[in-house]
């Protein structure tokens, strides 16, 4: 019996009382070294009952870098790369409209496949898409620093 699942898409919103909380977990786990992830066990303790549970390191660094962001009080949103998105939630999730997305699907920016007469796009390929454009982004911005430092615009 599962006791905690989560939604297909499911936004956890941090309470304050959470963010601080988070925050006292970030600064315990910050000031080890990362080495000792590997030999990391947690002490679930329940009224009724304990348990010494051991993480994946790579899940640890996962969690850690969530706990940073529940922190600073920002919501955090778990995709399962197995979700497949329609078009009107993969513009969404790009901030885009769906007939700009429909294009990019269209030209084979991001791969899709059909289900009937319906477009789906994977979490992953959205993912990466998405990585790609604001790697592309953060290109041209450290182009237009530099140019402007360049050509000494005041931005030294």
């Amino acid at each position: 019996m599962k006791v905690l699942a989560l939604e297909p898409i499911e936004e956890y919103v941090p309470s304050r009382e959470d963010a601080v909380q988070a925050e006292k977990a970030v600064k315990f786990l910050d000031a080890l070294d990362k080495k000792a992830f590997a030999q990391c066990k947690f002490l679930l303790k329940t009224p009724s009952a304990s348990e010494n549970l051991y993480l994946p390191v790579g899940f640890i660094k996962y969690m850690v870098d969530v706990l940073h962001q529940v922190a600073q009080g920002n919501t955090v949103t778990f995709i399962p790369s197995t979700k497949e998105f329609t078009s009107q939630e993969a513009a969404d999730f790009l901030n885009v409209s769906r007939p700009f997305l429909v294009k990019l699907l269209e030209t084979g920016e991001i791969p899709f496949h059909r289900v009937g007469s319906h477009r789906r796009i994977r979490a992953t390929d959205l993912i990466s898409y998405k990585r790609k454009m604001l790697k592309s982004s953060m290109d041209a911005l450290e182009q237009l620093a530099k140019q402007a430092q360049d050509e000494k615009l005041g931005y030294e």
